[in-house]
């Protein structure tokens, strides 16, 4: 809830919507696959330059034979990202560059004294640390220092697992699922003891969870 709360204020306070839904393409997946690549929609327009944006997908051509899945786990993700490092974390989203001297805005906050969302280098769009956090650590100053912590430990680690890669730089096609680690640290064995083939908690012999 709290967390929540941080959010509503950030967006409140940048008047600004939170995503421009004509940037999606409803053909462009289904809720489970991404559409097949010779049916993707081909954009009709070049892309922006001098703005930092993911790679263009790569060639048909470089399609081959799926190796073994991938299972990555994130640690040490950085939340602090104060000293204007927020600047070059992310990427452009909305293809303007908000910087000055001639700055590119979706949108302007309702208050006319405020100015409006400043874009990092190469036009990105990083409001989480420029904006989001400083509010939030106001709150939990040691957040990134006991997420690190819990991440090393295997507790709410965030979780990539690849499957369809060919082991190469180029693939035209990946799907990757996101998660979280629920916990991995190795439960206190004594807590539990077997009666026969079921297992029971030591200190009231009821069936252990």
């Amino acid at each position: 809830m709290r967390g929540a709360l941080w959010i509503a204020v950030v967006l409140a306070t940048s008047g600004c919507k939170v995503f421009d839904a004509g940037l999606i393409e409803p053909a462009d997946a289904t809720p489970s696959v991404d559409a097949p690549v010779a049916d993707a929609p081909v954009a009709d327009v070049p892309r922006p330059s001098g703005l930092r944006k993911v790679p263009s997908r790569p060639s048909l051509e470089s399609e081959g034979p799926d190796v073994d899945s991938m299972l990555l786990a994130l640690r040490d993700v950085t939340l602090n990202q104060d000293a204007d490092r927020w600047k070059d974390i992310g990427l452009d989203l909305d293809d303007l560059d908000s910087r000055p001297a001639v700055p590119e805005v979706e949108c302007l906050p309702p208050n006319e004294t405020a100015e409006p969302e400043v874009d990092g280098t190469d036009g990105i769009d990083n409001a989480f640390g420029s904006r989001l956090f400083p509010i939030v650590r106001l709150a939990l100053e040691d957040l990134e220092t006991d997420s690190r912590t819990n991440q090393a430990a295997g507790i709410g680690a965030i979780l990539l697992r690849m499957t369809g890669w060919n082991g190469t730089r180029n693939d035209p096609r990946v799907s990757i699922l996101l998660s979280q680690s629920a916990g991995g640290t190795t439960a206190d064995p004594s807590s539990v003891r077997f009666e026969g083939m079921d297992l029971v908690n030591t200190s009231d012999a009821m069936p252990a969870p």
